[in-house]
């Protein structure tokens, strides 16, 4: 994966996590869920921006999944991408 993004720093944890998922597409936005839940309980942080390299798709379905867990300030932007605000 870091190969694949580079200037991108992914920690050795979520790099483990993601080889031993059974869905590594679906624990990615596990992941990405959780990170949005954390950045939204920090108050200097006004937001996040998410963004899925060749795979535009699963900026939706992120979207999706994090206003089921509560992230409701989660909107798309005109990018392609998406922000989510807290």
């Amino acid at each position: 994966m870091r190969e694949h993004l580079p200037g991108s720093i992914i920690p050795d944890a979520v790099i483990d996590r993601l080889a031993r998922a059974g869905d590594p597409k679906a624990e990615g936005n596990r992941i990405c869920i959780e990170l949005l839940q954390e950045l939204t309980q920090i108050p200097a942080v006004s937001g996040a921006h998410i963004m899925a390299p060749r795979n535009h798709s699963a900026i939706a379905e992120v979207i999706a999944e994090a206003r089921s867990a509560g992230i409701s300030s989660v909107r798309t932007r005109p990018s392609g991408g998406a922000e989510a605000c807290a």
